[in-house]
């Protein structure tokens, strides 16, 4: 896109009248990503501005691109725990790529793999747990809680630090690849995991550099977040819950940080999940 076509989009963008600026944004939302990104940059050494507004167009595009795609997953029931996980964190960070999470997956599983077999004689759940929280040392974000990329398994695979959620589906998504039966609880305020496997089941707290919860204690973070406790918050769950509270979190976060695009995104996206998921209306 040469510098006169630019130049011409901003001088129209600048347009006071209403109908130019909603003729302009019409013809924006036509442009592909790549065409609206490019403009976006050039643009920001004309009119800051406008090169914000840009961007959100781009944004907001890029948004349904996410929107339609999670239709799609629906559509064809591809509905696995690691394939939503990675979904979610593209859609956090448009720059991820779906490649680079199953990298780094594969490139922890393997060294798993060694863990385990290492330590061949003990149980292979405890040695998970351990190796995730000890070894490498994943652990909950206790400064920065609240930070979007905390509902990303990319972040937490990177940044070893994540929220008590997302750190679990690391533990659920490694399980799998492992043949260990590894499957989330949804504990009130706190979600944790259980080998379930085990008899009776063990509980482990992700946040907790995978420390062993017993049921007393799960039946304690309950009450501290208010809830009264009942035995089926310790049944296991499966990727229909996990999402939906990984996206009620998202929605919260985006509300919080006034990112007012990616929160109308996460509705949309709660919607087809609550609606076609859950059959909620």
């Amino acid at each position: 896109m040469n510098n006169e076509k630019v130049n011409a989009i901003i001088t129209l963008l600048e347009d006071e009248a209403s109908d130019v600026r909603q003729m302009m944004d019409s013809q924006l939302k036509q442009m592909s990503v790549e065409e609206l990104s490019e403009l976006c940059e050039k643009s920001r050494e004309v009119n800051t501005e406008i090169s914000l507004h840009i961007r959100d167009i781009c944004e907001e595009k890029e948004n349904d691109f996410f929107v339609a795609e999670l239709e799609q997953k629906v559509s064809n029931d591809d509905l696995d725990m690691e394939g939503m996980a990675i979904f979610l964190s593209r859609f956090i960070d448009h720059s991820v790529k779906a490649e680079d999470v199953k990298s780094l997956l594969n490139d922890l599983t393997e060294r798993c793999e060694d863990y385990l077999q290492k330590h061949f004689d003990e149980n292979r759940g405890a040695v998970l747990a351990r190796f995730l929280g000890q070894v490498e040392q994943y652990i909950g974000d206790r400064k920065q809680y609240f930070a979007i990329g905390n509902s990303s398994i990319y972040h937490a695979l990177t940044n070893k630090k994540a929220l008590p959620i997302t750190l679990s589906v690391l533990y659920i998504v490694l399980g799998k690849r492992l043949g260990i039966n590894i499957q989330g609880v949804a504990v009130p305020a706190h979600f944790v995991v259980g080998v379930f496997e085990d008899d009776p089941v063990t509980y482990y707290n992700p946040f907790d550099a995978g420390k062993v919860m017993s049921v007393s204690d799960c039946q304690s973070l309950a009450r501290r977040a208010g809830y009264p406790f009942t035995d089926d918050m310790l049944e296991p769950v499966d990727v229909r819950p996990i999402i939906l509270r990984m996206l009620n979190n998202l929605q919260y976060v985006y509300t919080r940080e006034k990112k007012a695009s990616k929160s109308r995104a996460v509705s949309k996206l709660l919607k087809i999940w609550t609606e076609r998921v859950f059959g909620q209306v």
